[in-house]
């Protein structure tokens, strides 16, 4: 930040790449690692947000198994579609959000 500011002093914009030209190679390159940058952001953010709704909603059973009482084993939930398990939902449901 401090040498953005250094390099345009009193017309540095908000924004550090709208100080360069928009054609230029390194302009470019820069913002589309910053879209990289947030493309892999937003998953690690929701990522935290999904394992605190599991820990708080159901105790921390993120696959929503269940154990039976008379014959102590594990039986795992049913899928949506055969497929989605309460992991998958909540992160698609955060994703959504």
């Amino acid at each position: 930040g401090i040498t953005g500011y250094l390099g345009f002093l009193g017309e540095t914009q908000g924004d550090i790449l709208n100080n360069f030209d928009p054609d230029t190679i390194q302009a470019s390159t820069a913002r589309v690692l910053l879209a990289i940058t947030m493309f892999f952001t937003y998953p690690m953010e929701a990522f935290v947000a999904r394992h605190v709704l599991i820990k708080l909603l159901f105790n921390g059973d993120m696959d929503g198994h269940a154990t039976d009482p008379i014959t102590g084993e594990v039986v795992k939930a049913p899928k949506l579609f055969g497929i989605f398990n309460r992991r998958h939902i909540w992160t698609f449901v955060i994703y959504l959000a």
